[in-house]
């Protein structure tokens, strides 16, 4: 006889447990259901930093290879490409390592062994301290040819051999010829200052006659 207040056996349980197949548990025919990509037991997997073959404040040869939309310029140093802000390219000489981040390092001109061909001198006063116009250093030459390659990169997947590439087009003057511009404001000693900040900082550095 059941005992008193004992539940029947659950419609859905078999008399004897539940049934187990005989070569173990069901797997899908694709195997097991995948987990995190980034290492397999859904924990997010930790970046690893590039180990860099240089620190900061080495000083390093190297050359400039090409400008470049962030950091002004790019430089080869040990094989690795690093920032280079004032830098044009075909510069050679010594370079000392500024800044060795996770993912990408910077380094500035410390002795001009060689200029690059598009080498210029700059008519701005500020430019060596502020970071609005990296480009300055490059001749208009050697910046449009900088902006044309960019272009081309970038819509390579719409062109081919015969798309028909017009006359860059550009402003008459090298200076002075922007008609407005995205700068910051400060109160520096009393007087409300516009400017731009300095590469890698929030010090602002008072700019006028950019626009």
């Amino acid at each position: 006889a059941m005992a008193p207040n004992t539940p029947p056996d659950s419609p859905n349980t078999p008399p004897d447990g539940p049934v187990t197949p005989p070569d173990g548990p069901v797997t899908p025919p694709d195997g097991p259901a995948p987990l995190s990509p980034r290492t397999g037991d859904g924990k997010r997997k930790p970046r690893k930093a590039r180990t860099q073959p240089f620190q900061q404040g080495d000083l390093i040869s190297g050359t400039v290879t090409r400008l470049a939309a962030r950091g002004g310029a790019e430089a080869e140093l040990n094989g690795v490409a690093v920032r280079c802000p004032g830098g044009v390219p075909g510069d050679r000489g010594v370079f000392r390592v500024t800044h060795v981040g996770r993912n990408a390092a910077f380094a500035r001109l410390h002795e001009l062994h060689e200029a690059g061909p598009g080498r210029v001198e700059p008519d701005c006063d500020v430019v060596h301290r502020c970071g609005g116009c990296p480009w300055q250093m490059a001749s208009v030459e050697t910046q449009r040819e900088a902006r044309q390659e960019s272009l081309r990169l970038v819509l390579a997947s719409l062109t081919d051999a015969a798309t028909e590439w017009r006359p860059w087009q550009e402003a008459d003057d090298r200076y002075g010829y922007r008609t407005r511009g995205l700068m910051m404001a400060r109160h520096l000693k009393g007087d409300l200052r516009l400017g731009f900040y300095a590469p890698g900082s929030t010090d602002l550095v008072p700019a006028e006659g950019c626009a």
